[in-house]
């Protein structure tokens, strides 16, 4: 009998998720077979620890700033307001880049509001959109700077801290700002331990903070220090101090390993590893047999079976203790999805598999189904990674020609079967968006057109969108103006782009500026931004492979440079 069957048959004569879960175990041990995905699954524990985030986060941010925020009449009720808004990104219900977060967040600064906890979640609004952007690192340095002032609990300092530690990360600081920060972080994370930013009754709130996103990475830099802490703090339970001892003794597995190709790792070194990997799996193994109905401890082992398989033991074994656990932890997800990829798998089709499986829950009212678009979307940098040769070459010259020399296979979505599984995911998500992710979905529903060349169906979803996708879909299809692009594909002058595009790429960059010449005086307005680009950024080609001065200013337009990082104007 499978585990899920096992717990939905205790769950039916009246046992808690605990108890059901609990007396599943010896059904799990004994099922290396990949069960089916649990369609209809309870989210009830999904719902129950969104409700013990939202009340951490209710004390440590909103009730805090009452009282000890930086309080002003000229901005409180916009700063609380503000607070309350950035709550489902920050618990990650809601994506943090939306347009509309990001407008809140600059009017509240320009009340002059100085509080460090509203400065950190401005700072997060405006890096999800411009993830190098010196304006939220200038933001994340003042609210941490604030926050030395301010008594927040020391739990919010500590997210503060490790914001701004991540943001340094990004950009590479190199001035010595890290290392300055780091034993800040370390004094606060531990302060948080014994100041009432966590209860006895939010072990499940503390393990998520410290298994998933800066939490994780504040462990992986500090080990000894974090490792020791948790294990001196009575109020921590016993499960949870095995699972991050667990997720401890994968960081130091990787440590020992280094980050090198395989055939280039010594025998110690894997020696190193696989002790630290047995390590981990033992206490993973137990903290999942203490709490079997908690997801945590069964995902962190996706990875360690992928790496260093025990017998009877596969990531799908594990993925299901996961899932019934909790039907839509999404970690769990994301680690299979990894699990799945050829590279770790050996089968070409198991991402596919995936996607379909995902999608045939047709769980809607989570984001299981949603998975078939990340799943798919996983096939593709794959296969064109491989296309690319990306790690084959030590040397960056060599990487970078034979990048520029390859010839990407097809996308998925060109295949109809794929196309019409993840439009119709999409499709279905859309009808019912909730508050935040109509844009979204349709967003999604843009590129998959794109990338399946059905041009005119990606225009008519842009249309909706009011021209303009949202930023992580920009980066995915790609390109300085995308949106430009996709109008110009769409319009009567698409099969010229086309063949221009091809000439470029052919570095027949005279024969392409004709053609752009020649259908920009016909194109349509939305599409000009993309034909000005490709003109101006040619022309300069053009006479620097021809020996002729080159003027390196932009116009207003910006046309012929792409903007890297913050907003640009001439």
């Amino acid at each position: 009998m499978s585990l899920q069957l096992v717990a939905a048959v205790l769950m039916l004569v009246g046992c808690s998720v605990y108890d059901a879960a609990r007396a599943a175990v010896a059904a799990a041990e004994a099922a290396p077979a990949a069960q089916p995905l649990p369609a209809n699954a309870s989210t009830a524990l999904a719902e129950k620890d969104n409700t013990l985030h939202s009340a951490w986060f209710e004390r440590n941010f909103i009730q805090a700033y009452h009282k000890v925020g930086h309080r002003n009449p000229k901005w409180d009720p916009a700063a609380e307001a503000f607070l309350r808004e950035s709550a489902p990104s920050f618990l990650g219900l809601a994506p943090g880049d939306t347009p509309d977060l990001r407008a809140r967040a600059t009017a509240i600064l320009e009340t002059g509001c100085d509080d460090p906890a509203v400065l950190y979640l401005a700072a997060r609004a405006t890096a999800e959109s411009e993830k190098a952007s010196r304006e939220a690192s200038e933001l994340f340095e003042r609210a941490v700077a604030g926050m030395h002032d301010t008594p927040y609990p020391r739990g919010a300092a500590r997210f503060v801290a490790s914001a701004l530690r991540r943001d340094y990360e990004q950009r590479q600081e190199g001035t010595g700002k890290r290392a300055a920060l780091d034993p800040v972080e370390v004094r606060w994370f531990k302060e948080s331990l014994t100041d009432g930013s966590y209860t006895p009754g939010e072990n499940a709130v503390f393990a998520r903070h410290f298994v998933m996103g800066t939490g994780a990475w504040l462990l992986e830099r500090n080990l000894a220090a974090v490792g020791s802490a948790v294990e001196s703090t009575g109020w921590i339970e016993p499960w949870v101090r095995l699972l991050l001892d667990g997720e401890r003794r994968i960081d130091e597995a990787w440590n020992s390993r280094g980050g090198r190709y395989a055939d280039k790792v010594k025998d110690e070194e894997w020696k190193g590893m696989r002790e630290s990997l047995a390590s981990a799996r033992k206490a993973l193994t137990e903290s999942w047999r203490l709490r079997p109905d908690r997801p945590e401890a069964a995902t962190l082992m996706i990875g360690i079976a992928m790496t260093d398989r025990a017998p009877g033991e596969t990531p799908r074994v594990w993925f299901d203790r996961a899932v019934a656990a909790r039907f839509d932890y999404m970690p769990a997800y994301e680690k299979l999805q990894n699990a799945s990829r050829g590279r770790w798998s050996g089968d070409p089709g198991a991402l596919l598999a995936l996607a379909r499986e995902c999608a045939a829950t047709r769980r809607f009212d989570t984001d299981v189904p949603l998975q078939a678009f990340w799943a798919v979307e996983q096939m593709e940098w794959d296969s064109y990674e491989e296309a690319r040769h990306e790690g084959e070459f030590d040397d960056p010259e060599e990487a970078h020609q034979a990048a520029k020399a390859a010839v990407l296979p097809p996308s998925p979505y060109k295949s109809d079967d794929v196309y019409e599984l993840v439009s119709t995911v999409l499709m279905r998500y859309r009808r019912n968006p909730g508050v935040w992710r109509g844009q979204t979905y349709a967003a999604y529903q843009v590129e998959v057109d794109y990338k399946a060349e059905k041009y005119d169906d990606a225009r008519k979803v842009l249309d909706e969108l009011g021209g303009m996708l949202e930023p992580e879909a920009r980066r995915r299809v790609g390109g300085p103006f995308p949106e430009a692009r996709i109008y110009a594909l769409a319009s009567p002058l698409g099969s010229d782009v086309k063949r221009a595009e091809d000439l470029y790429r052919a570095d027949k960059v005279a024969e392409a500026l004709v053609l752009l010449k020649k259908a920009r005086a016909a194109a349509p307005p939305p599409a000009l931004p993309y034909f000005d680009q490709r003109l101006a950024a040619g022309r300069i080609e053009a006479d620097m492979a021809g020996g002729r001065p080159v003027t390196l200013f932009s116009a207003r337009t910006l046309a012929g440079w792409t903007p890297v990082n913050g907003t640009w104007k001439v």
